[in-house]
């Protein structure tokens, strides 16, 4: 299991994603457009400190659009409905800057698979959910302030997740949304790994090889 972040790994700082309402702090609309994967899965949660639960809860990211860009988001509020809204970019006080480096940790993870299918997109975001709201030092999904359960293949998948954020700093590009009366969202851009030199070399190869071959044709 892998225990909450006390960032010895370093703070990471929020970024405003690049296309997603700019970089200034005030309110925009952010339109909902329904889920990115549906039917999404459900499953049960209990935030204990908060006194609530949650049956048949579905869980996965959600379509949002600022009016000239689309993005997927994710649910960091159990306690609103989502809903078309005004947001303010900047991360909510409910999430500590532990909090945000090991989102951090888990979109530089599994961000990209997150979107493949709805088991996938469920776990990851039990997942957000359990690094938002768990108070213990360790992230366990069956015990704890957070739990979640009803659906084994999403549980599992979701504390696989967890176990493995291990303490190196993350590499996403992380944006926050706020809202006073819809869900506070987070989203996030993986890094672009740059390809190797010798991967450009051989790119560049190929490329000088087939312009010789139509040289050559066209002769």
């Amino acid at each position: 299991m892998s225990t909450k972040s006390t960032l010895k790994g370093g703070l990471i700082a929020s970024a405003v994603m690049l296309g997603a309402l700019g970089s200034g702090a005030s309110a925009s609309t952010l339109t909902y457009n329904g889920l990115n994967i549906s039917p999404a899965q459900k499953v049960d949660v209990v935030a204990s400190a908060e006194g609530q639960s949650f049956n048949n809860l579905s869980a996965g990211g959600f379509n949002m659009s600022d009016g000239t860009n689309s993005f997927i988001a994710w649910c960091i509020d159990l306690f609103d409905t989502i809903k078309t809204a005004a947001y303010t970019p900047g991360r909510p006080t409910q999430v500590s800057d532990a909090e945000e480096a090991d989102l951090n940790r888990l979109f530089t993870l599994g961000r990209d698979t997150a979107q493949t299918d709805a088991i996938t997109a469920a776990a990851f975001q039990v997942a957000i959910w359990e690094i938002v709201y768990e108070t213990d030092t360790v992230y366990a999904l069956n015990s704890g302030n957070f739990m979640a359960s009803d659906n084994a293949t999403v549980v599992t998948a979701a504390q696989g997740l967890l176990d493995n954020l291990g303490t190196d700093a993350g590499t996403a590009s992380l944006s926050f949304f706020a809202s006073t009366t819809s869900q506070d969202l987070v989203s996030g851009q993986t890094a672009v790994v740059p390809l190797p030199a010798s991967a450009l070399l051989l790119l560049s190869g190929l490329g000088l090889l087939g312009a010789a071959r139509r040289r050559t044709n066209a002769d």
